[in-house]
């Protein structure tokens, strides 16, 4: 898993672990299981193969948390050349929980290189994007591009990450509005 990844995981593990106060919701109310926004095989971009061991959950009483990791392989440009995604979605309890959630995800990706823009009317209720450049494989330089969106009381990231160049920042845009179109 690239560095930024592993950093922006740990920092929302992090978030939920000790969040800031104010932010617990009362037992009471219930928090949706992100799970069930995950896009089926059929609406992801063409190859793309689950990997379940990239999994991760979160669980609170104010909020719930699901990653996932999804491999391509391109074999066209050379047997072990790959295209990740991964996508994560967070459910709040209330809306200022999710409006937090979605703070801390834009955070974290601008704490780790990330030069995000406003994507207002692209995805959701509030949006940003951004690249990140993660270096050379020997056959070209890669980036990352994520889109990190809220929509109501769910908090979505999507990264993908490919070679510099190709349309990776649409491509992780096409995800998020596919997730989007599913969420209440």
């Amino acid at each position: 898993m690239p560095r930024a990844l592993a950093l922006l995981i740990a920092a929302l593990f992090a978030l939920a672990l000790f969040p800031a106060p104010g932010l617990a919701s009362p037992a009471s109310q219930t928090v949706s299981d992100p799970s069930k926004y995950f896009p089926d095989d059929a609406a992801l971009p063409a190859g793309f193969v689950h990997m379940a061991q990239g999994d991760d959950q979160l669980r609170r009483p104010e909020m719930r948390g699901a990653a996932r990791q999804y491999v391509r392989q391109n074999p066209e440009v050379a047997p072990d050349d790959i295209t990740l995604l991964r996508i994560q979605i967070f459910t709040g309890a209330d809306l200022a929980t999710t409006q937090d959630i979605y703070g801390e995800l834009t955070e974290s990706s601008m704490s780790e290189g990330f030069w995000l823009t406003s994507a207002a009317g692209t995805v959701g209720d509030e949006a940003m994007t951004g690249t990140l450049p993660i270096g050379s494989d020997g056959r070209g330089e890669g980036e990352i591009a994520t889109v990190v969106f809220r929509q109501g009381n769910v908090a979505v990231g999507v990264e993908w990450m490919d070679y510099e160049g190709l349309p990776n920042l649409e491509n992780a845009l096409d995800v998020a509005r596919t997730i989007a179109n599913q969420l209440p």
